[in-house]
């Protein structure tokens, strides 16, 4: 801390007068700093070679796995956010959870959900807590999705935490018959309590359940309905390896990338590493990160999945000599916190990358990138601004909705506002014209 006496200038010579009382200058270093003692240089990275970055004061090994920002992403304008469309209301419908017992001790499912997907008349859900994927039927006579089933994920994979152990479950996906699932793979911190003093902020947990990345086939048992199940013929249920110390190939690939690495060690809400949304094309795997957001530039990680065997899946090569490629994107300074692949599109949900209310919007990129080439950021723009609710309502999944002919957006919320919870078992979501 510096403290002192100073002027304050209203222009020149006598027109300066002094600033009445002391002067109090605070620097605060932030934990990183603390522990990593960053400094400021300019980065000229695979991913985007325009971002200045602080890195630590020890240089990372660039690895092999990094990939060059072709020539002509690295030449678009800085001014690529373009707001297209406004908000275009449709209606809202209940999800109904209710299979769950709102008399016990349980968090109401409708209170976190995390992330969504539909497939004819059967949408999944999941959410931030415990470890099972909810499925819902479409009720067209009452107009509302019901029906409820709870499928625990511990019948079907080895979870190194069992049925109890947090998945924190971010992203959900359909493509080619399968059900894709991804957990945050992020770390926590311990949160405050009443009567806590700050000794328990530096403990920073992981929940190994929060390493998975794996997929169901779906079987088809009456007309739009679908369920997931461990084994269909030749197809079945399988999923990365998580080793015991709760990393798989995800966090070990990243971790040794030179712009993620210093955030691996982050929690989750401090811009810490947090997959939040998920997008499947073919053998293609697109994972959204809420954090780290840096200089303003949120990451899309593409990465190319195999059939490892055995119950087991594995990364395979995005590209001669690259097993994934980092995408960076320009939405506003905000985080991903849902995706969505649609009709050739890829909708993006973006949230703020902290746990506090802000702005949330839907943006579009219109084309995917060709296999092994980095998306152009001219081709993102924002298409629709999501309502602000101070302390509530947080935009937190997309998916499609069919209402007769026409396909509506539905947005679910975390830390629904009361009258979303009219109902303790059901939740009510958002719907939208298609942006």
């Amino acid at each position: 801390m510096i403290k002192g006496t100073g002027t304050r200038s209203r222009g020149t010579g006598a027109d300066q007068t002094p600033f009445p009382g002391p002067i109090i200058a605070i620097a605060l270093r932030s934990p990183l700093h603390q522990s990593h003692l960053l400094r400021r240089r300019r980065l000229h990275c695979a991913h985007c070679p325009q971002l200045d970055i602080p890195m630590p004061a020890r240089p990372v090994t660039r690895p092999q796995v990094a990939s060059t920002l072709p020539a002509e992403a690295a030449k678009a304008p800085a001014s690529v956010i373009r707001a297209t469309a406004s908000e275009k209301v449709a209606g809202q419908v209940d999800l109904d959870f209710n299979d769950h017992d709102p008399g016990t001790d349980e968090k109401p499912i409708g209170d976190d959900v995390s992330a969504l997907a539909r497939i004819g008349d059967t949408l999944f859900c999941a959410t931030d807590e415990g470890s099972a994927i909810e499925s819902l039927a479409w009720d067209g006579k009452a107009q509302r999705y019901g029906a409820h089933r709870c499928l625990p994920l511990a019948d079907v994979f080895d979870l190194p935490d069992g049925d109890e152990g947090e998945m924190d479950i971010e992203g959900l996906a359909i493509d080619d018959g399968w059900l894709w699932i991804v957990g945050s793979h992020s770390l926590k911190r311990s949160k405050l309590r009443d009567g806590d003093d700050l000794s328990r902020l530096p403990e920073i947990k992981t929940d190994r359940n929060r390493c998975f990345l794996g997929r169901m086939p779906l079987v088809e048992r009456t007309p739009g309905m679908f369920e997931p199940v461990k084994r269909d013929g030749q197809r079945r249920a399988a999923a990365l390896h998580i080793r015991k110390d709760g990393s798989n190939a995800i966090r070990r690939r990243l971790g040794k990338d030179p712009l993620l690495a210093p955030f691996m060690r982050v929690p989750a809400k401090e811009n810490g590493f947090d997959i939040e949304g998920l997008a499947v094309v073919g053998d293609r795997v697109f994972l959204g990160l809420r954090g780290p957001v840096i200089s303003k530039v949120a990451m899309l990680v593409e990465l190319r999945i195999a059939d490892g065997g055995r119950g087991g899946l594995k990364l395979a090569e995005v590209t001669e000599g690259l097993d994934y490629l980092l995408h960076p994107m320009l939405l506003d300074g905000l985080g991903v916190r849902d995706l969505l692949y649609v009709d050739g599109r890829l909708l993006i949900l973006g949230g703020a990358s902290m746990g506090l209310s802000g702005p949330q919007a839907i943006y579009a990129l219109d084309a995917m990138p060709a296999r092994g080439h980095h998306l152009a950021r001219d081709r993102i723009h924002r298409v629709m601004c999501l309502p602000i609710v101070d302390g509530a309502d947080h935009a937190e999944g997309i998916v499609t909705h069919t209402d007769g002919s026409t396909q509506l957006l539905m947005v679910v919320c975390d830390s629904p506002a009361p009258a979303r919870r009219k109902d303790p078992r059901a939740l009510r979501a958002d719907l939208y014209r298609m942006p």
